[in-house]
């Protein structure tokens, strides 16, 4: 836990040093009179650092080579501070005088959200790599690891990828990502070029240039960092929305405190947990811009700082992971149209013009993105029904928002009358709450509304669609809805806020005192701190895989990764298995969909390698005593079916040849794994 809390301040810090230039002149743009702009500016600070960071990785691997991210890391950095030399500048600096002594508790936020992380700790000062039965995981790693193999830029590694096939374009090519006979170089060209995932996996792959054993760090440091950044940045919002730092703070844990992003991360959202800082800067310009339209405060000054605002938010959030931002887009649309229709034409132009113009300007300034998105979109979105996992039921909003265990129950295991009774009544009680102010009078009750009814919609369309696809997934479903949550709390936060203002009640006639309006609100963020911590020991007994910081030794070990890289492997077919493809360059020749192709492998001797332990891998072919890999826990034999042999064989007959070598009994392979791309297969 020590050392995730430290270095969970190293990435606060570094990311407030790249920030907070321009977060003081927005703060001092669109916080007016307040008297608490400095946790503002904080908030805003990280979360610019963060989009900073994309920017770089943007030019990096978009055009300058990904060696260069931290040249133009440093590059802009220079630039933004450069900006305090002109006094106007500099006087909005004074914004850092205002902080109160209760906002002196932030420095405790890492020290929890490090402790949330604790499924990835590795005793008191170590940690580990561990997650559930989604491959992502473990793709995310193979990514940064390959990286440099991929290709320095997203150009030279389209056209390697397409070399190595023989197709002529990324369209083609996607049918045959899986006959990539490297399973890093096969995530690496899935996650880069197709995904377009840079401002995580940039950033952390430079890092191992200087050791890959800190490959440990990734999975731990990016929901700890990314929770800390997502609590700063809600935080400084609510502290220009609500007078009481009770709220503050609850809306603050209530963020952070989220069980479905838990499980989410732990199956394989790490990309997404990186992106939150970006999602709670646009969620603060989206409502930030509606407040201050409807008070009639927007100056040309504030709405050129929600402007950039926005522009700092899609880049943190777009170039890590950009389906989050398409989300987004979708919501922001949605709340546009209803806002003119049933609010004011001028707060649906508000909106427009912020949000929008903030995208656009975005896309320009991270322009060499922005062109390797566009290309791939339309490929995007054909593998969105075919991917992900199925998480036990269809959860309720209130289930959203991690307000009662849903998520670590047993699969197949009807869900409990009680726990569905109370979660109905839960989510009942929640949308009257933010549905109530469609028929204020008041335009910003009514856009607060809107926007509630706009997220509801967008979850519900995607929720049908899920359901309708030929997976019947509601993996899309519930990642979706994860995105919106931070939005969603900020607006149930300000609909909780309107009656705890004040020690009066806002009803003349309610004469409740303030502490007892308070419990509801209390009560919601209790459950949803005990669910975290019921959550996350659960994952740990539900975990496919358990990687050690002990293990990274042989990243570093150059005869354990020539051993991994010279011969073509067969192992048991279990999730497990995914594991060897951050232990080195391995060549699974018998992953899944089984029809790599093995030309350029056909001189590399078959062999068997089985984790100790791994009952289904039972060969019983000879083993290969005094091996490289036995101190690192593997147990390595030699195959029975020669590389020659197996590439003579059809897919399926090459997953029974695999089988019978390793020892696994046979089992039926479902048809959309047996060659050429699962992901655009109807679920046969």
């Amino acid at each position: 836990m020590l050392t995730l809390v430290a270095i969970t301040f190293a990435v606060l810090v570094l990311a407030f040093f790249l920030g907070f230039v321009p977060g003081s002149l927005i703060t001092a743009s669109i916080a007016g009179e307040s008297k608490h702009r400095g946790p503002v500016a904080l908030g805003f600070s990280i979360g610019i650092g963060f989009a900073i960071s994309s920017i770089a990785a943007a030019w990096a691997f978009g055009l300058f080579g990904a060696n260069s991210y931290a040249l133009l890391l440093i590059f802009i950095a220079l630039l933004s501070l450069s900006l305090i030399i002109l006094p106007k500048f500099r006087a909005t600096l004074k914004v850092w005088k205002e902080f109160g002594r209760w906002d002196s508790l932030l420095v405790l936020l890492p020290f929890l959200t490090a402790f949330y992380s604790k499924p990835y700790w590795d005793g008191l000062t170590g940690l580990k790599l561990t997650a559930g039965g989604g491959p992502d995981i473990p793709q995310n790693l193979m990514t940064v690891l390959s990286q440099p193999a991929v290709g320095s830029t997203w150009s030279q590694g389209r056209d390697n990828f397409l070399a190595f096939l023989g197709d002529k374009n990324l369209g083609e090519a996607i049918y045959h990502l899986y006959q990539l006979p490297s399973m890093q170089l096969q995530a690496g060209f899935d996650y880069l070029i197709y995904g377009t995932r840079w401002g995580l996996s940039i950033p952390f792959a430079q890092l191992l240039r200087i050791d890959p054993s800190y490959l440990v760090i990734e999975q731990g440091l990016t929901i700890s960092a990314g929770l800390a950044a997502l609590g700063l940045i809600i935080y400084g919002f609510s502290r220009l929305l609500f007078s009481r730092y009770s709220l503050s703070f609850m809306l603050l844990l209530a963020a952070i405190s989220s069980a479905p992003l838990m499980v989410q991360i732990f199956n394989g959202g790490m990309a997404q947990a990186w992106g939150l800082p970006g999602i709670a800067l646009l969620s603060c310009a989206l409502m930030l811009t509606l407040l201050l339209k409807a008070k009639g405060e927007l100056t040309p000054g504030a709405f050129k700082g929600l402007t950039a605002l926005s522009a700092f938010g899609w880049l943190a959030n777009a170039v890590t992971y950009i389906d989050s931002s398409m989300t987004l887009a979708a919501v922001f649309a949605i709340s546009a149209a209803f806002l003119a229709v049933f609010a004011k034409r001028e707060l649906s132009f508000a909106l427009i013009k912020t949000i929008f113009i903030g995208g656009f300007i975005a896309a320009v300034v991270a322009a060499p993105y922005t062109y390797a998105a566009i290309s791939t979109m339309s490929i995007r979105l054909r593998l969105a029904s075919g991917t992900g996992f199925l998480f036990n039921y269809w959860p309720l909003p209130s289930e959203m928002l991690g307000v009662i265990d849903i998520w670590t129950g047993k699969a197949g295991v009807p869900r409990d009358p009680v726990v569905m009774l109370i979660g109905v009544l839960l989510s009942a009680a929640i949308v009257f709450l933010i549905l109530r102010g469609l028929l204020s009078k008041t335009a910003w009750d009514r856009s607060v509304s809107i926007l509630g009814l706009s997220i509801l919609i967008v979850c519900g369309g995607v929720a049908l669609w899920a359901k309708n696809t030929s997976l019947g997934s509601n993996y899309s479903y519930v990642k979706v809805c994860t995105y919106l949550t931070p939005l969603f709390l900020l607006i149930i936060g300000e609909r909780m806020s309107e009656n705890l203002k004040f020690k009066q009640a806002k009803n003349a006639k309610n004469d409740t005192p303030l502490w007892l309006r308070m419990v509801t609100p209390m009560f919601y963020v209790v459950v949803m701190v005990l669910t975290v911590n019921h959550v996350n020991p659960a994952l740990v007994k539900t975990q496919e895989f358990s990687f050690p910081e002990s293990m990274t030794a042989i990243l570093n070990d150059k005869a354990a990764q020539d051993e991994l890289a010279n011969y073509n492997y067969l192992t048991s077919y279990r999730a497990l298995s995914n594991v060897l493809g951050f232990t080195g360059d391995v060549h699974w020749v018998g992953k899944a969909p089984n029809d790599q192709l093995l030309g350029t492998r056909m001189n590399n001797e078959m062999r068997i390698i089985c984790f100790n332990g791994d009952n289904a891998c039972a060969p019983k072919s000879p083993e290969i005593s005094n091996n490289i890999l036995n101190k690192y826990g593997f147990r390595v034999f030699q195959s029975s079916i020669s590389t020659k042999d197996y590439a003579a064989l059809k897919p399926l007959d090459r997953y029974y040849a695999a089988m019978d070598a390793v020892g696994q009994p046979r089992f039926e392979v479902p048809e959309r794994f047996i060659g050429g791309n699962p992901l655009l297969k109807p679920n046969t």
